[in-house]
């Protein structure tokens, strides 16, 4: 299909770029916005000061959006389910 959707932007004489498809950065994209979910909301680190002005992280315990372990809990089936998935050459 890529070959194709080559041939067809040189005959019109444009410059073929396959990295712009939507197709190409779709899982990754998919991945970058469960990160942030996870990094924003479900695993947020406070940092605080001490006495001697140092910077202490500290992950405390907090309530968390249901929604928000809901979606990543079901991200990680898509992804354990993508894994498992037989490749196939067709």
């Amino acid at each position: 299909m890529i070959k194709r959707e080559a041939k067809e932007a040189t005959k019109r004489g444009e410059l073929f770029d396959p990295s712009t498809k939507l197709e190409v950065k779709f899982l990754r994209n998919l991945i970058e916005e469960f990160l942030e979910v996870l990094d924003s909301t479900v695993f947020s680190q406070e940092q605080h000061v001490n006495e001697d002005n140092k910077i202490i992280d500290a992950c405390g315990l907090k309530q968390v959006d249901d929604a928000c372990v809901l979606y990543c809990e079901r991200f990680m089936e898509f992804l354990i389910d993508l894994l498992s998935q037989l490749p196939t050459r067709r």
